[in-house]
């Protein structure tokens, strides 16, 4: 029998007699669902490296805000301490998670089966200070001097070794929690947690200078949150569960500091300042790098490279297994077995309600009707589509157009008829078609991993060939329609033609990375040009040479004969360098009358007979400007990049070698090596 609901009795007798008891089948599975979610926090325990600081913010945060809670965990913090270290009690299951710095790995070859989860810190804390009123200006300095370290200081051993510093050239000192043996004078320098100690000192009135392993190229994690993994394996669950909530923490943490440090004193008693740990915020925040990456993101790669670092120094006690110590991603959803049987039985219940429901109306005159609506809609869509600029165009799931807009002919001159039915790779180039791949590919995993719905908006530029050669930039917006997870049904789209502000802003982009006198890099684009090249030095070990040239007596030429006819001889001084270097080499302006010519693939020796070479063409002859000859000379420095050193050490030596060739009567080069650093 149908129920129709054009009957009003039978229409209120179908609602008294099944709306009232779904409702109640509704608010019970609600109630169960919220009991047995509430009863299944499961307890955990996280020790510290040390006693409670804002080192930690994040899991305290995870705590008071719920974040653990929601994750159906109970989470106890402990502070360090005890005679086992924490990754045997973790490895030993006695603790669920701990956190330690990179020296993990070297745990990890000793044979502690642990798995690092999540680097917080994604550089290390650790470094030397001196006190800034010594001679102890780099770790040569520190040469058979007393030296603090601490236990957990690996990235400072590494630092040591590799700048030639073993255990037998200085004196090891036992580490006391304390700055005052720095500030005696007892030793000379000292291992201290950037995000601390440097503040006490500070206000003792005593400034310190720095010496960091970045500035050597050891860039190691720092605070690692890690289990065992025997836990992982067993638990994978409850883990990723922790993980996730922990991250959380932290991310509020940083984005709230002045509560969580109000937190801390008032809830966790800690000994120290309000001014103390703010300061301690602001540092760890720069340690972790937010607005650059994600909070606990690790790099397989990043990780071997700290074992291999390691195991170069023999430091490495046993072998280190990438895939044991790096968990692959797991999956982020829980579903608990009591809740897909309760979401079975609602799945159940419903589908039953909807039969009903089906029944009542009477499908086949509402299709009918909807196909006719239908059909005027889509007439009338076309009508706008047909005199659009725009292209409006829609294609398969084998990136074939079976629509397009007239427009597309003033878009590519390609009539409609030639692009039916044709790939859309026919109108596009090869780099545009690896990068549109690479997207698409990108967006089919990201549906495949449950992050969308059955549909999704994108948004690309793109240049596309048109039929005569033609090249067009266009930006198209594109939705992607999923018939299952990861696959991809229709995509539509309509695209519009915006050559002209994209040539507007290469224009923009060329400008701002220009000297406006000159016509050459300005120095922000130089440094960024020399930060890539040294990249490529250290990845592929082709040669890399710097030389840095001054213009000699240049104030003198501004003030005899004005600025303006200074700036001519800027200008004119640029176009004899041009003339002499190479298309692949890079020159800038590095400020006032100083200039940086960048030399991929250049050795040292050719570099320097490079330089003599451009001494010698500007010096020749004197410069004519406006009638006047004006003899024009130069100082050069030139350098080339040894491995590991840094944009800021390679350049500081180049214009040392410029500053020496000055000293020695100018119109000269100078070359400096390493070993000239002082």
């Amino acid at each position: 029998m149908l129920i129709s609901m054009d009957e009003p009795h039978l229409s209120s007798r179908f609602n008294s007699k099944y709306l009232k008891p779904f409702v109640w089948l509704i608010a019970f599975l609600v109630f169960f669902i919220s009991s047995a979610t509430l009863s299944a926090n499961e307890r955990v325990r996280l020790k510290l490296k040390s006693s409670h600081q804002f080192q930690f913010a994040g899991y305290y945060a995870a705590v008071h805000k719920g974040f653990y809670q929601a994750a159906g965990l109970s989470v106890e913090i402990l502070e360090a301490g005890g005679e086992q270290r924490t990754v045997e009690s973790v490895a030993e299951r006695r603790i669920d998670f701990g956190i330690a710095g990179s020296e993990l790995v070297i745990d990890h070859a000793a044979g502690y089966e642990v798995v690092a989860l999540a680097p917080i810190f994604q550089h290390s804390a650790m470094a030397l200070i001196t006190l800034r009123d010594t001679n102890f200006t780099s770790l040569a300095a520190l040469t058979n001097q007393r030296i603090m370290l601490g236990a957990e200081t690996s990235s400072i051993d590494v630092f040591l070794r590799q700048e030639g510093l073993g255990p037998d050239d200085f004196q090891l000192v036992r580490h006391v929690p304390s700055i005052t043996p720095l500030i005696t004078g007892d030793v000379a320098a000292m291992a201290v947690r950037i995000t601390d100690e440097p503040f006490v000192i500070q206000q003792s009135g005593n400034p310190v200078r720095v010496l960091h392993p970045i500035d050597s190229g050891i860039d190691f994690y720092g605070d690692t949150l890690f289990t065992s993994r025997a836990l992982y394996v067993q638990q994978p669950q409850m883990v990723q569960a922790f993980v996730e909530a922990s991250l959380q923490g932290w991310r509020y943490a940083l984005e709230h500091p002045e509560e969580i440090v109000d937190l801390l004193l008032n809830t966790y008693g800690v000994n120290r300042s309000r001014e103390h740990l703010l300061y301690e915020a602001q540092h760890i925040r720069t340690l972790i790098s937010p607005d650059l990456i994600g909070i606990g993101h690790s790099n397989p790669v990043r990780w071997q490279m700290i074992a291999d670092t390691y195991d170069s120094l023999n430091l490495l006690p046993g072998p280190f297994h990438l895939d044991a110590f790096v968990p692959p991603k797991m999956d982020t959803v829980r579903i608990p077995d009591w809740l897909k049987f309760v979401s079975t039985l609602t799945l159940l219940v419903l589908c039953l309600f909807m039969v009903m429901i089906y029944r009542q109306h009477r499908l086949n005159q509402n299709l009918k009707t909807e196909i006719r609506v239908r059909k005027d809609t889509e007439s009338r869509l076309r009508l706008i589509t047909d005199s659009m600029h725009d292209v409006i165009w829609v294609m398969d799931e084998n990136f074939k157009m079976t629509y397009v807009s007239p427009s597309v002919e003033r878009l590519t001159g390609f009539e409609v008829d030639e692009v039916l039915n044709k790939p859309i790779s026919d109108l596009i180039n090869a780099d545009t078609r690896r990068q549109l791949a690479q997207r698409i590919q990108e967006i089919t995993q990201i549906n495949e991993a449950g992050r969308t719905g059955s549909e999704c908006d994108e948004l690309f530029e793109f240049e596309i060939q048109c039929k005569l050669g033609r090249q067009v930039w266009v930006e198209s917006t594109i939705k992607f329609f999923f018939s299952a997870p990861g696959i991809i049904a229709t995509i539509y789209g309509s695209t519009r033609d915006i050559t002209d502000r994209h040539r507007q802003y290469i224009e923009l982009k060329n400008l701002a990375s220009m000297d406006f006198l000159t016509g050459v890099k300005n120095r922000r684009i130089f440094f960024e040009k020399l930060q890539y090249e040294t990249a490529r030095f250290r990845r592929h070990g082709t040669p890399l040479s710097l030389i840095v040239l001054d213009i000699d007596h240049f104030k003198k030429i501004n003030d005899r004969y004005g600025h303006s006819i200074g700036d001519e001889v800027l200008r004119q001084v640029v176009k004899l360098l041009e003339d002499e270097i190479r298309e692949m080499d890079t020159i800038g302006r590095l400020g006032g009358e100083e200039f940086g010519i960048l030399l991929p693939d250049t050795a040292l020796e050719e570099a320097h007979y490079l330089a003599e070479r451009l001494r010698e063409h500007v010096s020749e002859y004197p410069l004519e400007i406006s009638g006047v000859y004006i003899p024009v000379t130069a100082s050069f420095g030139v350098v080339q990049c040894e491995p590991l050193e840094t944009v800021s050490s390679i350049y500081k030596r180049a214009d040392v070698a410029a500053y020496a060739a000055k000293a020695a009567g100018r119109n000269c080069v100078r070359r400096q090596m390493p070993a000239m650093i002082s």
